[in-house]
């Protein structure tokens, strides 16, 4: 009798343990499956921010071209920030415009910088905003 009881015994913890493994499975997949959602509804956004949609009127000879660039690994290995203000600057030339001056766009801003620290974790590291550069821009 002892020895079922033991066996028993022996037996639940397994199971119990087995039970959490399983919602702990099941709870990584639910996580996985979030953080996939939310990186995929920022990529959504962060392209459907077209850069091109600036209303210029008739009369203007200048303006600030914004260049965005993305932080994280992506960042790192595929985004290129050199590659992003070429293609920027072509296409602004192609419209009639000239670069005047390049300058960094460092923000001060606390907040900000919590919200891409908050990103970049929720993301694992892969993707964040980062500071880019605004081009001066003035018509030939």
């Amino acid at each position: 009798m002892e020895a079922r009881n033991h066996s028993k015994n022996g037996a639940e913890p397994k199971s119990l343990m087995s039970r959490e493994i399983k919602i702990l499975k099941k709870m990584d997949v639910t996580i996985f499956i979030i953080i996939g959602v939310v990186v995929v509804f920022l990529l959504a956004v962060k392209t459907s921010k077209s850069e091109h949609d600036t209303t210029i009127s008739a009369d203007q000879t200048n303006k600030v071209v914004n260049v965005a660039l993305v932080g994280g690994l992506i960042g790192l290995f595929v985004a290129s920030p050199q590659n992003s203000l070429n293609s920027r600057i072509k296409t602004e030339n192609a419209n009639g415009w000239r670069v005047v001056q390049v300058i960094s766009a460092d923000s001060g801003n606390i907040f900000l910088y919590i919200f891409r620290l908050l990103l970049l974790v929720i993301t694992f590291f892969l993707y964040t905003t980062a500071n880019g550069y605004y081009v001066i821009m003035e018509k030939k």
